[in-house]
């Protein structure tokens, strides 16, 4: 949309005139994928503490639109120029479904996880007409959980067979990843990115580096 960005950092002058201090989500694809440097030392300069930084889902344009996705291997840059830049306070978090391998290094040593999501353990998402779904990236027809205007949620949070799938989803179940050494460190990626890609829940997070390289 023209004029997207302008209006956005309005919006952030704006929170940071009354005191309030958002948390910057920046999703990245191939026309600001060479700007994002630039960016994190604008957000930096401007007073925002956190910038998250995400993929794209491939989802609603995304699919009509392939070309604008980037590869693992302009992921990987990303991180590394981030991770070097010499920001005064602002912390750059690669967030849900971020190549995972990029966050397993002797300096941020990671916690053993056998999970990389979190629904049904922390995460559901309700829509504005009381829809309910796992996560904001499975809004399907194949995992609405119910309509919160009519079901009782707590009965959906602990019986649903949705959610009890993702909970047993551990990354021993997830194809190509049973045998790797990174597994436990990384949880087996995103299943929501993997399931745009693929439409399986249970195949592998599609821009893992170490697995192509495997």
């Amino acid at each position: 949309m023209k004029g997207a960005f302008k209006k956005t950092i309005k919006g952030i002058e704006f929170l940071l005139d009354y005191g309030i201090i958002p948390i910057v989500r920046t999703v990245i694809w191939k026309d600001n994928f060479y700007g994002i440097k630039e960016l994190a030392n604008y957000l930096d300069k401007l007073g925002i503490n956190f910038q998250r930084i995400e993929p794209l889902l491939l989802a609603g344009n995304a699919i009509r639109n392939k070309d604008i996705l980037i590869g693992q291997e302009e992921y990987g840059i990303i991180y590394k120029t981030v991770s070097a830049l010499k920001l005064s306070k602002m912390k750059v978090l690669f967030g849900e479904g971020f190549p995972q391998l990029y966050s397993t290094s002797k300096n941020n040593v990671p916690e053993y996880r056998d999970h990389y999501c979190l629904v049904g353990v922390e995460n559901l998402h309700i829509e504005n007409n009381g829809e309910m779904y796992p996560c904001t990236g499975f809004i399907d027809p194949k995992f609405i959980l119910g309509n919160i205007l009519n079901d009782d949620l707590l009965n959906i949070w602990n019986y649903s067979d949705v959610l009890q799938e993702f909970r047993d989803l551990t990354v021993d179940k997830i194809e190509g990843c049973s045998t790797c050494k990174l597994r436990n460190y990384c949880g087996g990626g995103c299943r929501a990115i993997a399931y745009s890609y693929t439409k399986n829940i249970k195949s592998p997070f599609p821009l893992c580096i170490y697995r192509e390289e495997e």
